[in-house]
């Protein structure tokens, strides 16, 4: 079962497995409507801030363990 996120910027959800020399890590990725270039004039850090501390919780609290979370930007129509 996947990790799903209750947040109204959080689209999608994944997570991707890296091994490297013997050390494995996991990273969730959050596919988010929020703009995440501070020089962009629509970035709203609390937003964003908001949206990493809903998902380290939400992910606690189903039992799910990451060592990152990444955020991307949801492909925008141009």
């Amino acid at each position: 079962m996947g990790l799903v996120v209750n947040h109204p910027n959080a689209k999608t959800v994944w997570t991707t497995l890296a091994y490297s020399r013997g050390v494995t890590s996991t990273t969730i990725t959050i596919e988010t409507d929020l703009a995440l270039n501070p020089g962009d004039p629509a970035f709203n850090g609390a937003a964003v801030q908001a949206l990493l501390d809903a998902a380290a919780l939400q992910a606690g609290q189903r039992g799910f363990s990451a060592d990152t979370f990444q955020l991307v930007e949801a492909n925008q129509p141009t």
